[in-house]
């Protein structure tokens, strides 16, 4: 989503079976680069065609994304470098963090994991921390302090990232 491989792969994938939603249900706006595919049908096509369809949407995607990420790796943009150190520093350095802030900027260490900018933390621990770091996992961790959600969602990721280093590659 970040170099906007994903609205021209929408734009020119789209099913009539599929429909593509952020976490959030948005259509617009994909909350930490993940997608909701599900079916907008309940009738009219047999479950095996369904799960084909979503399948062969799925594969589509999954192969667009990796065309894209070697791109981004053989050609690292600019606005791309960025945003990935822009938001290294902002979950190092922030003091109170919500959810979607977040989710955004953990997506982005993911991907600089994916692309091998990042060391100390895994794509699959990532992952788990941008599922970790909602609210009702918070809640559990500071004794249902409800104010204090997003003070102990910064400090919870800042102490996470101690072992990380970020190492961009020059444009």
């Amino acid at each position: 989503n970040q170099s906007g491989e994903l609205k021209k792969f929408l734009s020119l994938n789209s099913s009539e079976f599929v429909c593509v939603r952020s976490l959030l249900g948005e259509t617009e706006g994909f909350v930490g680069d993940c997608l909701v595919v599900s079916n907008p049908f309940k009738t009219a096509i047999s479950e095996e065609d369904l799960i084909g369809e979503i399948r062969r949407f799925v594969t589509k995607l999954e192969v667009a994304e990796k065309i894209a990420r070697r791109s981004l790796k053989e050609r690292p943009s600019v606005s791309v470098l960025d945003s990935v150190s822009r938001a290294f520093g902002f979950l190092n350095y922030c003091c109170s963090l919500g959810t979607l802030e977040a989710i955004e900027a953990i997506s982005l260490l993911k991907l600089a994991s994916n692309l091998g900018w990042i060391s100390g933390v895994t794509e699959s621990e990532l992952a788990q921390w941008m599922l970790n770091c909602k609210k009702g996992h918070l809640l559990v961790k500071q004794e249902n302090q409800e104010s204090l959600s997003d003070i102990t969602r910064a400090e919870w990721i800042k102490k996470k990232l101690l072992p990380c280093t970020l190492k961009l590659p020059s444009n």
